[in-house]
């Protein structure tokens, strides 16, 4: 008898802990909706700067900003601060 209780707990627990992955995945809707919110919210992003990229064996670097409509590329030299 305890046995058959034994191998009926285990297959509840079993059962149990493969519902849970299930449960967490999205539907094409949800993955839709996740993909326009960019589209949505990139426009409200202004100003905000990429990392810097240094120009090798120079005191220059460059680097990408947000700015409405698109996007900027600014080049910097580090000695001058032009």
């Amino acid at each position: 008898m305890k046995h058959k209780n034994f191998s009926k707990a285990v297959l509840s627990f079993t059962l149990f802990f493969l519902a849970i992955p299930a449960q967490a995945q999205g539907t094409l809707n949800d993955y839709q909706r996740a993909n326009s919110l960019r589209d949505k919210y990139q426009s409200l992003a202004i100003n905000i700067a990429e990392r810097a990229n240094w120009i090798e064996k120079t005191s220059r670097f460059w680097y990408r900003k947000s700015v409405k409509g698109g996007s900027e590329f600014v080049l910097v030299d580090a000695e001058t601060l032009a």
